[in-house]
């Protein structure tokens, strides 16, 4: 019997797989856009099951302008945008972002141009006016989907049907605008594949009640964002693999019996 132990792959970390997925969402706009094909700009917390289900490629203006300001081009974009007459006062990914609409290139990234936009109020008002002002001055049709304010968990039907009124106009909009057809088995599937993802990026935050902690304020904010309609949250595996590691050198030995046991199942994982 051989004495060699199998070597176990080291973990690829979850802001490796993340940048990956945004990678891969950008070349998908980009090589959609050099077809001639029609693609979008969409907020983050617009429900992206709607141009998924419709294949449409979109890109996110937050995700850009973090990363543009990550890499050192914020002042001169936000100084940009307020030449043009933005106030300084509103939030640096507006400017930013209403910027790169004017100059339509940024070395530190680039994303192409929005033949639509896809909003939602359910953020911040700014993003509201951003959008609008970016539908205005490239001449574009914007979506915006109307989210009643609710200060409780229970919905009224009313509040349902108007929402819902809101989301079959919007497929209507989009398929007209690009020329896709709706598919309700492909709905049904998209669907799936999100409410999936969002059971697994709360298993994942759950880790964070231990100590210490597999991710931090900052993972779970970046993390988020990344969320797909495509595929199954990549943090919940990238979770699992740190709390693997955890377990194996005993970093978590006052686990309750519960996560003992979660935790020699991920092993097998």
């Amino acid at each position: 019997m051989s004495n060699v132990t199998p070597q176990t792959p080291e973990p690829v970390p979850a802001k490796k797989k993340l940048q990956n997925i945004a990678a891969q969402a950008y070349q998908r706009a980009w090589d959609a856009k050099n077809r001639g094909e029609k693609i979008g700009w969409c907020a983050s917390n617009f429900p992206q099951e709607i141009a998924e289900t419709l294949d449409i490629p979109v890109v996110y203006p937050e995700n850009q302008a973090a990363a543009i300001a990550a890499k050192g081009g914020g002042l001169r974009m936000c100084e940009h945008a307020e030449s043009l007459g933005y106030s300084n006062d509103i939030c640096a990914y507006a400017r930013i972002s209403l910027s790169y609409a004017d100059i339509k290139h940024c070395e530190e990234m680039d994303m192409p141009q929005p033949d639509f936009l896809l909003c939602c109020n359910n953020i911040c008002n700014c993003m509201i006016k951003w959008y609008e002002n970016i539908a205005y001055e490239l001449n574009i049709p914007l979506i915006l989907i109307d989210i009643p304010f609710k200060n409780d968990y229970d919905i009224d039907d009313a509040t349902v049907r108007y929402i819902k009124a809101q989301f079959d106009d919007a497929f209507t909009r989009l398929a007209e605008i690009t020329g896709r057809s709706y598919s309700e088995q492909r709905f049904k599937e998209v669907c799936e594949i999100s409410q999936r993802t969002g059971r697994a990026w709360l298993k994942a935050a759950e880790y964070c009640q231990y100590q210490p902690s597999p991710m931090n304020g900052f993972d779970l904010f970046n993390h988020m964002r990344w969320q797909s309609a495509r595929h199954v949250h990549p943090v919940e595996r990238a979770g699992n693999q740190r709390y693997r590691h955890g377990v194996r050198h005993g970093v978590w030995r006052d686990l309750p019996k519960q996560r003992r046991n979660d935790a020699r199942l991920l092993l097998r994982a």
